[in-house]
């Protein structure tokens, strides 16, 4: 005589065969939305980050070197070294 927990377990194992792969249902989105967002974050206006100005062409002593220039004239590097520009 086999035994009732036994069945039971071997009648939902085959349940679960036949009834394939599980569907995963996609998450409800609408609960992560505005209303959670700190309140104090909307009367505050965020600062805009600076933006790094691009040399157009760095001085030959940074180009040879291959270093950031930062583009006045003379640069930062050439003034702190004495180069000639």
């Amino acid at each position: 005589m086999t035994s009732p927990a036994l069945t039971t377990t071997e009648s939902l194992a085959a349940d679960s065969a036949r009834s394939g792969p599980h569907q995963v249902q996609p998450e409800d989105t609408s609960e992560y939305g505005e209303e959670n967002s700190d309140p104090n974050d909307d009367q505050a206006p965020k600062p805009q980050p600076q933006k790094r100005r691009r040399v157009t062409r760095a001085c030959d002593e940074c180009r040879r070197k291959k270093i950031k220039c930062d583009g006045k004239q003379p640069c930062t590097h050439c003034t702190v070294y004495s180069y000639e520009w």
